[in-house]
């Protein structure tokens, strides 16, 4: 099944084969069809049963180009602002994507070869990118970029690789690259990295250089011979607590 069709000044094309679901909501329903302007959609799904894809588009000049080439493969998407722009192609079966972006300029091309690959992506910000490429089976990137001019980008070749991916503030950049079956997170910017205390200064050793005053006498007058301290282990008292203290101390939103 084919169809084509302008809303205003909205641009919505749409291919479906066979089995095909695609609910696409175009800003132009928004109570302000003067703020949904010049929004496009390209939705592709073709070679394979039972695709969907959930489309949601507010603001102007965001764009949305997906292409589902297989089985079962499961898309929502959803822009509010202005100029974003989301280039998704799943080749295989039996993937799940959830994008979500708001603010402006923000960017996402994603494309999967394999089966099963899942992505939760969400860009709220400005001229935030996210470059991301799974192959294999059962690979998954959760990403978060808050703020702006955050760039990621991934490469996933394999089975059953895990990365989770978190850039809060301005200018952060990631390259993630895993090859085996392995998990990883990363966390922009790092927490602080809290220093233990200074060891103590080490007593003089060696003789006393002339001038110098001579280390105090031990007096053992007290002493009758017992090697036993009288406090026992309480003489030592929180040396432990010194170097204690904290040393350091995830998201996502269904659409």
């Amino acid at each position: 099944m084919k169809g084509s069709r302008g809303i205003g000044r909205q641009s919505i094309r749409l291919q479906l084969y066979r089995l095909g679901l695609a609910v696409v909501v175009a800003g132009v329903l928004s109570p302000l069809p003067s703020t949904a302007d010049d929004n496009l959609i390209n939705l592709d799904q073709i070679q394979g049963n039972d695709n969907e894809a959930v489309l949601r588009q507010e603001g102007t000049g965001n764009v949305i180009d997906l292409d589902q080439v297989g089985s079962d493969q499961k898309a929502w998407v959803e822009q509010a602002g202005r100029n974003h722009e989301v280039k998704l192609r799943g080749e295989g079966g039996g993937h799940e994507n959830r994008i979500k972006q708001t603010g402006s300029r923000d960017k996402i091309l994603l494309d999967q070869k394999g089966v099963n690959h899942k992505t939760t992506l969400t860009q709220n910000g400005n001229d935030n990118r996210i470059t991301a490429s799974q192959i294999g089976t059962g690979n998954a990137l959760t990403a978060t970029q808050t703020g702006d001019l955050n760039q990621l980008t991934s490469l996933q070749n394999g089975t059953n690789e895990v990365a989770y991916v978190v850039q809060e503030g301005t200018g952060n950049s990631a390259t993630i690259t895993q090859l085996a079956a392995v998990s990883g997170t990363v966390t922009q910017p790092s927490p602080p990295v809290v220093a233990p205390p200074a060891a103590p200064p080490a007593p003089p050793s060696g003789p006393v250089s002339p001038g110098s005053s001579p280390p105090p006498a031990v007096d053992d007058s007290n002493n009758s011979g017992d090697n036993s301290s009288s406090g026992g282990d309480d003489d030592w008292g929180d040396f432990g607590d010194d170097f204690g203290g904290d040393f350091g101390d995830e998201w996502s939103e269904e659409f």
